[in-house]
């Protein structure tokens, strides 16, 4: 038998439901998630009502955290809206010093112990924020080049890069404005 909501939104929010408010036997029973134990309980209909407003409520709950996904920034006067996220990684791991159209590419980073730092890492470039590093050290112990420029707080970043002709960084989506350029990365 099919259950509504079959694209796993109703299975998501009810394990969601089983953490925050754990209401563990009702749901588990009414949804008949195999890995709960199910017993029965005497408050199984206002248990069945708040899981269900829950569910309800998830999209707008997810909607709330789509404006925190961590989005590359560069200057407006950058000419690309992709990238591949190889070029990317060379980008941000100081190996590529020039954007495609040979503009002069200018990295601005957060402190490496800064959550939108490691969830950009993480998330976009799809490395960890060990090998960024280690790649900035590579380059400045050879004397090859040099580190990033390293800025303290999301505000400063975008004026950084805002002001800085081929400036390149990264922030969340939500407090991206209109003087910088958001860039795409492709897999």
């Amino acid at each position: 038998m099919r259950r509504p909501f079959d694209d796993g939104r109703l299975e998501r929010c009810a394990r969601m439901l089983l953490a925050l408010a754990g209401l563990r036997r009702s749901v588990a029973r009414w949804i008949r998630i195999p890995s709960c134990r199910t017993l029965p309980g005497p408050n199984r209909l206002r248990d069945l009502v708040i899981a269900l407003a829950l569910c309800l409520l998830s999209p707008v709950l997810l909607a709330a955290d789509a404006d925190d996904s961590v989005v590359m920034i560069a200057h407006p006067g950058v000419t690309v809206d992709q990238l591949p996220r190889n070029v990317a990684r060379a980008i941000f791991g100081m190996r590529q010093r020039t954007w495609p159209d040979g503009t002069a590419a200018r990295v601005f980073v957060l402190p490496n112990s800064h959550p939108v730092h490691g969830r950009f890492v993480k998330e976009r470039l799809e490395i960890v924020p060990h090998q960024l590093q280690l790649s900035w050290d590579r380059i400045v112990f050879s004397g090859t080049g040099q580190a990033p420029e390293r800025v303290q707080t999301p505000g400063q970043m975008l004026e950084q890069v805002a002001a800085t002709p081929g400036g390149v960084g990264y922030m969340e989506q939500g407090a991206v404005d209109e003087r910088v350029r958001i860039i795409t990365l492709d897999p």
